[in-house]
């Protein structure tokens, strides 16, 4: 899917604090701007797919470490409504790729603890670290209870409520986080099952292994 917005990049110059007040240390730094032109103030786009795209295009720039700054008309409504779905994507994405590719098990039995679990992660996140790592106790059961843990809408509208005031202004708005959640939810285990997919056809293709010599 493309991404439904113009984007543009600059190089500014920045000042930060030097040797003292007269020399400051100044630094070159690459701007990325997106700006996203389908979304009309005080309403939703139509489909969540392209700010499900725009979120995952700013993936790129978390892991080089860049600072993302969102607005809008008043940085509360759209504003909150794209960064309440980044969070949510970013945990949900986050909580994937930690669970251990055999998870769950067949016999919804304890799974294996992610090995990789970083000790620290950001505040947004570590409540998906700490969870994956133990989520494999609870078999499906598990799984489900850490995904209405970590997905939780209004826990994460209050969160951002709590730093900026009227974040999400209108019901369509609140839905949408929902939608978004439920859209991507929804996409990953179509790729998951055209995955098994490939693979049962691969087993078929290649036949049962041969037989050890007696």
């Amino acid at each position: 899917m493309a991404l439904p917005c113009s984007r543009a990049r600059a190089q500014a110059t920045a000042s930060a604090g030097g040797a003292g007040p007269s020399k400051p240390r100044r630094q070159k730094l690459w701007l990325n701007h997106y700006h996203y032109t389908a979304w009309p103030d005080f309403g939703v786009p139509t489909d969540s797919g392209p700010i499900r795209t725009l979120s995952h295009a700013l993936d790129g720039c978390r892991r080089a470490g860049a600072h993302i700054v969102v607005h809008c008309s008043a940085g509360i409504g759209r504003t909150g409504t794209f960064c309440t779905i980044d969070i949510l994507l970013q945990r949900l994405d986050r909580l994937r790729h930690q669970l251990p590719s055999s998870y769950p098990p067949a016999d919804g039995g304890a799974g294996a603890t992610p090995a990789d679990a970083p000790a620290a992660a950001p505040a947004a996140g570590q409540a998906a670290a700490a969870a994956a790592a133990g989520v494999g106790g609870g078999g499906a059961a598990g799984l489900r209870a850490t995904l209405k843990d970590l997905l939780n809408v209004p826990a994460v509208v209050h969160g951002l409520r709590k730093q900026r005031m009227g974040m999400v202004q209108t019901g369509e708005q609140y839905t949408l986080c929902y939608a978004a959640v439920v859209d991507e939810l929804l996409q990953l285990r179509a790729a998951a099952e055209e995955q098994l997919q490939l693979l049962a056809h691969e087993a078929r293709v290649r036949g049962p292994p041969p037989s050890a010599p007696a």
